[in-house]
């Protein structure tokens, strides 16, 4: 009987360090990006179809700044023709930069270099350094999301969760190099006219506004504050557990 305290003890401890240990990719300080009230949300249900190109819709980059570096996105389904172009308060934009980097010259990174997910049918979770792309999220109000292409004229995806963060939670080390930004201010994506931020602003990337093919999504269980102090009561509660297993087997060899 006292092993198998043991191993109870064990077992609840290696269980709590790892769920603190993956709790901890969302800090204190993280910014949802779940709209304004519900409208402008980069987190969504997005499908379209029977044409060449769709505008999705408009999200808020929230009160972000210059610190902000990463963006963190959970996801599925198909972005291989998606792409998202950055909109000042002057409604000048910055891209679009695709995550399909075929033929493309404007394209995010991860922060640890790996391809990034085209098709995923089960979530996933990229890092995306916004830095090594010349993107500094403070000088930007929003996001304009683009959808299909000449060679994809329907697709579907779904973000649970996004967010822009301080710091690398992977910890890769590469938050540190920049590159040379490349301005494409002033072009919309498709012939899109640049000034439909303005009209568009209000209603968000899953909001009512014309040509929005998305409807609103839940975000993840995580945290939506991405509360650091989450973590740390699950630790103590695999502390609690073993403490209690130790103790009755202390008994038991009594």
């Amino acid at each position: 009987m006292r092993k198998i305290f043991k191993k109870v003890a064990a077992i609840a401890g290696v269980l709590a360090l790892t769920i603190s240990m993956h709790t901890m990719a969302f800090a204190a300080d993280d910014i949802v990006l779940d709209g304004d009230g519900g409208a402008s949300s980069l987190i969504g249900e997005y499908k379209a179809s029977g044409s060449e190109y769709k505008y999705l819709g408009f999200a808020t980059t929230k009160e972000a700044t210059s610190d902000y570096k990463y963006l963190q996105i959970t996801y599925k389904g198909d972005i291989s023709c998606l792409r998202i172009e950055f909109n000042r308060e002057d409604d000048s934009n910055e891209g679009p930069y695709w995550f399909n980097p075929d033929g493309q010259t404007l394209v995010f990174q991860t922060v640890d270099g790996s391809e990034i997910p085209l098709t995923p049918s089960k979530e996933t979770t990229i890092t995306l350094d916004l830095a090594a792309i010349g993107i500094d999220i403070g000088e930007f109000r929003g996001m304009h999301l683009h959808y299909l292409d000449p060679n994809m004229q329907e697709g579907s995806f779904t973000i649970t969760d996004a967010r822009f963060k301080t710091s690398d939670p992977n910890a890769s080390g590469n938050s540190g190099s920049t590159k040379t930004k490349k301005s494409n201010s002033g072009s919309g994506d498709d012939g899109a006219s640049t000034s439909a931020s303005k009209s568009t602003a209000g209603s968000g990337a899953n909001g009512s506004s014309a040509g929005t093919a998305g409807t609103a999504g839940g975000a993840t269980d995580a945290p939506q504050t991405g509360s650091s102090s989450y973590p740390i009561f699950i630790a103590l509660g695999g502390i609690a557990v073993a403490a209690v297993a130790f103790i009755g087997s202390r008994k038991i060899k009594e």
